[in-house]
């Protein structure tokens, strides 16, 4: 039973840090020129 509850406990942890890395992304980090020449051309 206590195994299963530390495996239960691992599992949401490892969701709670997977949701929270998609919803908060690292900021790209690359020179800013101010006129647009950081955009990606689609």
């Amino acid at each position: 039973m206590e195994v299963g509850f530390v495996l239960f406990a691992l599992f949401v942890l490892l969701v709670s840090y997977a949701i929270f890395r998609y919803e908060q992304p690292n900021k790209p980090r690359g020179k800013i020129t101010g006129r647009g020449g950081d955009f990606q051309d689609e």
